[in-house]
C-alpha cells in the first residue's frame, strides 16, 4: 500500500525526537547525474495541496471540518553534480506562518535514486545556501535513506523499518516507516511508526496526497433583470486547490456571488477532476457548477444572466 504523505506530520514526528544523530553514516553515491535527477529538477518544484482529501473527509463526516487542508511549497535548491536538493514548506492553507520546512536530497545510483530527508530548523533560508553549505548544515537520520525505483509514471520507495529508528520523548526506540511516491502532478507520502521489537504499529498510519496546484485568471459578469447591459466584474485570479474569488464590480463593490475552484473526485474511488462552483454569497448555496480535466486550459459557467470564464496561467 502506498501511504501518501503528509510532510507536516513527518516534520512534527521528527521534531519530537529527543535525539537526532549529526550525520547520515551511509556512504554517498558517486554516480554521475542522471535523467531521473534532471526530471525531478524540472517537474518537482511548485505548489501542491491536499484539498481533495479535505473535501472527501468533510463530506464523509457531516458537521465535521474534516481532515485539515494543507499546502506544500517545493523549491529547488543549489546542488552538486549527481545530486538534486529541494526544500518543502508544509503549512496550513489558512496560515503560511505556521509552516515547517523539510529538506530532500536525491542522489543518483545506477538506475535508482537514493532519497534522504531531514527537518530544517535553522533561521536562514535554505535556498540562499550553495551546495557545500547545504551539505554541511543538514542532519539526516542514519539508516533512513529511501531507495527510489521507477514505476509507470511514478518514482517510489520506502524506508527500511529495521534500520530507520529514532528515540521518542520518553526515551523509547521506535521504527519509522515512510513511503514516497512522486509524479508530475502529485506528491504522495505515508507515515507510520512501529515497535522495533515486534513490528506492531504504534498508531494509525497517516495517508495523504498533495496534488499540484494551478493558477487561473478570468472574468465574470452579471446581466441585471430587465436589461441587456452586462455589469462586468473585476479580473479574477484563483488557485485550483479550493481557492475562492468574490465577484466585485469595477468600483470594488460585492456583486453577491463568488466562485470556488478545486480538484476533487467525482466519486471517492476515482481520480480528481477540476470543479468550478458558482456560489450565492447571501445563502452560501452553490447555484451552478461545471467540471473539466484537472489540467484544463480553460473552463467556465454560463447561466444566461451570469457568466464566468477562467484560463490557466500556470502549468
Amino acid at each position: 500500500m502506498i501511504r501518501c504523505l503528509i510532510l507536516a506530520i513527518a516534520l512534527l514526528l521528527l521534531g519530537a525526537c529527543s535525539a537526532i544523530q549529526d550525520r547520515n553514516s551511509e556512504p554517498a553515491a558517486t554516480a554521475p547525474d542522471t535523467a531521473l535527477l534532471a526530471g525531478l529538477r524540472q517537474s518537482l518544484p511548485g505548489l501542491y495541496g491536499n484539498y481533495a482529501q479535505h473535501w472527501i473527509s468533510r463530506d464523509a463526516q457531516a458537521g465535521s471540518p474534516g481532515l485539515q487542508h494543507w499546502r506544500l511549497s517545493v523549491v529547488q535548491l543549489q546542488s552538486a553534480p549527481g545530486e538534486a536538493w529541494f526544500s518543502l514548506l508544509q503549512y496550513p492553507a489558512s496560515d503560511i506562518d505556521q509552516g515547517r520546512t523539510m529538506l530532500l536530497k536525491f542522489t543518483s545510483q545506477a538506475d535508482k535514486v537514493l532519497l534522504q530527508f531531514a527537518p530544517w530548523q535553522q533561521s536562514i533560508k535554505p535556498w540562499t545556501l550553495d551546495a557545500a553549505q547545504l551539505s554541511a548544515s543538514s542532519h539526516f537520520l542514519p539508516g533512513c535513506s529511501v531507495r527510489m525505483a521507477r514505476r509507470p509514471d511514478v518514482l517510489a520507495g520506502q524506508t527500511n523499518p529495521t534500520t530507520c529508528r529514532m528515540t521518542d520523548r520518553e526515551g523509547n526506540q521506535i521504527s519509522l516507516v515512510k513511503d514516497f511516491a512522486l509524479s508530475e502532478s502529485s506528491i504522495d507520502i505515508g507515515d507510520g511508526i512501529s515497535d522495533p521489537a515486534t513490528g506492531t504499529s504504534l498508531r494509525e498510519d497517516s495517508v495523504f496526497r498533495f496534488t499540484r496546484m494551478r493558477q487561473y485568471q478570468g472574468w465574470g459578469g452579471i446581466k441585471p433583470a430587465g436589461t441587456d447591459d452586462w455589469q462586468l466584474a473585476r479580473p479574477l485570479e484563483i488557485w485550483s486547490d479550493g481557492g475562492t474569488a468574490q465577484l466585485l464590480d469595477i468600483a470594488g463593490e460585492p456583486m453577491g456571488y463568488s466562485i470556488r475552484l478545486a480538484q476533487v473526485p467525482w466519486r471517492t474511488d476515482q481520480d480528481a477532476i477540476l470543479r468550478l462552483d458558482l456560489v450565492d454569497k447571501s445563502s452560501g448555496e452553490i447555484i451552478a457548477y461545471s467540471f473539466a480535466d484537472r489540467s484544463a486550459a480553460s473552463l467556465g459557467i454560463n447561466l444566461g444572466w451570469i457568466q464566468v470564464g477562467l484560463t490557466r496561467i500556470l502549468p
